[in-house]
């Protein structure tokens, strides 16, 4: 529980019993302060991205978990990954899955107009099944310029294309490292489409929110690029 004394708390629900128009925020901010949510310091990765989706996502609250450690003590341990990785892939990055794409847009302000049924993966035997799960990635900036369908034929035999759900993974932990380009997602392609349309993550317009959607795979641009991770 994070230290909030029983005056502060107080303030917050007078806050809350006024209204002005904040009610639901002022509601949220005392169901994070009281459960852990807050205050939550640690240099473990694991703690520190669990607290991130927890914070900022507000992804253990949308799956009913009551407290920040009973969410944490969901997230699996960090797995030893191959020493080559470091330098191809260098992001840590947590997958929480248990959440549709329909569900993590809105909690992170991402625009989909989609469902969940938009996209499918593209290679199933190198596709997650783990609902929580971490990658070594990488956001796809060595790859600007290039097409996601050369870079899909280029990988080697333990790299794969980001699918949707860890693109989001991604911006989700750096969310500004997304502003001004796109990212685009391989592992996830339309369905029906699946030749020729994979997903892309974009902020191009800083000054709209960012955007999931799919596009032709032949796209070239110097501010998209391919993400990958290890198989």
């Amino acid at each position: 529980m994070a230290h909030l004394t029983t005056g502060q708390i107080g303030q917050l629900i007078e806050i809350d019993k006024a209204g002005q128009g904040i009610r639901d925020e002022v509601q949220e901010l005392i169901k994070r302060l009281t459960s852990g949510g807050v205050g939550v310091k640690s240099d473990d990765p694991r703690v520190v991205q669990a607290k991130q989706l927890w914070d900022r996502a507000l992804f253990g609250h949308a799956q009913g978990f009551n407290s920040f450690k009973d969410y944490l003590a969901t997230i699996p341990e960090i797995p030893t990954f191959p020493e080559s990785y470091a330098d191809r892939f260098p992001l840590l990055v947590l997958v929480d899955a248990r959440l549709p794409v329909v569900r993590q847009c809105p909690l992170l302000g991402v625009n989909f107009s989609g469902d969940d049924q938009t996209f499918v993966d593209y290679e199933r035997k190198t596709a997650k099944t783990g609902k929580v799960y971490w990658i070594r990635a990488q956001d796809g900036r060595k790859n600007n310029g290039k097409s996601a369908h050369a870079c899909r034929e280029a990988f080697g035999d333990d790299e794969v294309g980001l699918s949707a759900l860890e693109g989001l993974a991604i911006y989700a932990q750096n969310p500004d490292d997304l502003k001004g380009r796109a990212m685009e997602l391989p592992g996830s392609v339309r369905r029906g489409r699946s030749n020729d349309r994979t997903a892309f993550l974009t902020w191009i317009d800083a000054g709209l929110p960012p955007m999931l959607h799919c596009g032709w795979d032949g796209n070239k641009s110097p501010d998209s690029g391919t993400a990958s991770r290890g198989k």
